[in-house]
């Protein structure tokens, strides 16, 4: 009977396919005789949620999907060089948080309503929060009360410059070392079957992934090494940021993993010193952007190979040029994918401005528009680009 490959009590659960790259990177590939269920929703909260927290700001702004198509996560409570506490919604939108969104005051025989508002729907929110103030509970009346102070009250929308947000990034963040050797040890049970993996030659590195310590305890640093160097030579279907998990060993069955994440920075895993199957590789490589660009085969994958991962074990990297060339290049590919997500998010705000102020104006989508109508569309794109342009808030 196969075990589960990173406990080795129990059979794999067919009901929780395990996904061999994490979904929330991306990945839809999965397998079914890996994992039991209990060592899934150990490592699904452990080891994988700490890989995924460490890469959910470059998520966020570059809009990537997840496997299951579910949307990036929101960050929430982020405060900008501005002193400006907001949330960042997929896509890399920021919404304000007012530090007091609804103030009420009575005095001198009257009562001052104030709300600080995202939008609309935002604004009849607290309207109807401060009618609950009063002691008004009936629909009817606070529908009433909402309506009149919308159409008559004094509001004015005030739209502010990007904010500047300075983000650390932190690749192998916590346990996230830990869940990319799981990934490539699931990979390469996909290649070579339970009864393999499930050998003792592979115990050093399942005590690494069910271990409660850090990744950067020294009882497990002869495991991984990692590599900053640059990997371009690939077929470029995969764009410039795939996202590579490979495994293969050597003829002696010294077995060595990689995961590389976003194209920007990778670690080597010995999976086993000795004795493995011998001269087999496999890799699952996959387009953040699209996830529906993936491959999942035998072989090498461009320059990823067993010869080209044992350099690492001839002193390169200690060297100080390779190491000022490896960081440069860690860099370099952070700032690219960074210039990339920019571009998305630039484009999502002309179209979304777009929209909104053909909406405002009126104008059906395939409609010749009016002059009255050509003003306001102008009107409107023009006060929502000032700031950009400015750098200064715009007040309507």
């Amino acid at each position: 009977m196969a075990l589960c490959i990173i406990c080795k009590a129990a059979p794999p659960d067919p009901k929780k396919p395990e996904h061999v790259l994490l979904n929330a990177l991306g990945g839809r590939e999965k397998t079914t005789k890996a994992l039991c269920s209990r060592c899934n929703n150990a490592l699904g909260s452990g080891a994988d949620q700490d890989l995924a927290d460490s890469v959910q700001f470059l998520r966020n702004i570059a809009n990537l999907k997840s496997g299951t198509r579910s949307a990036p996560p929101m960050i929430k409570s982020i405060s900008s060089s501005e002193g400006i506490t907001f949330d960042l919604q997929p896509g890399g939108k920021p919404v304000i948080r007012p530090d007091k969104p609804l103030s009420v005051n009575r005095g001198n025989g009257k009562t001052e309503i104030k709300i600080h508002a995202r939008n609309e729907d935002h604004t009849r929110q607290l309207l109807e929060a401060a009618t609950r103030k009063f002691g008004i509970n009936d629909g009817t009346q606070i529908e009433k009360f909402v309506s009149h102070i919308v159409t008559s009250g004094d509001f004015r929308r005030q739209f502010l410059p990007c904010p500047t947000i300075h983000q650390n990034f932190t690749f192998g963040y916590g346990k996230s070392k830990q869940s990319m050797a799981k990934a490539c040890l699931v990979l390469w049970n996909e290649l070579v079957e339970n009864e393999e993996v499930c050998s003792s030659r592979y115990d050093l590195l399942r005590s690494f992934i069910l271990s409660d310590q850090d990744s950067s305890s020294s009882n497990y640093l002869s495991l991984y090494k990692p590599d900053f160097r640059e990997v371009d030579d690939y077929d470029k279907n995969f764009e410039s940021h795939p996202n590579i998990i490979w495994v293969g060993s050597n003829k002696s069955g010294r077995v060595l993993g990689y995961f590389r994440l976003y194209n920007i920075a990778g670690f080597r895993f010995e999976l086993a010193q000795k004795g493995g199957l011998p001269d087999r590789s496999i890799y699952l490589v996959s387009n953040p952007f699209n996830n529906n660009i993936r491959k999942f085969q035998e072989g090498n994958f461009g320059q990823i190979s067993f010869e080209w991962l044992e350099e690492l074990d001839r002193g390169l990297e200690p060297d100080p040029e390779n190491v000022t060339k490896s960081l440069q290049n860690v860099t370099k590919s952070l700032q690219h994918f960074l210039s990339i997500a920019h571009e998305k998010i630039r484009n999502s705000f002309v179209k979304d401005v777009v929209h909104e102020a053909c909406q405002q104006a009126g104008i059906s989508e395939g409609e010749r528009p009016t002059d009255h109508q050509i003003k306001i569309l102008s009107e409107k794109i023009a006060a929502r680009l000032m700031p950009s342009i400015t750098g200064d808030p715009f007040t309507v």
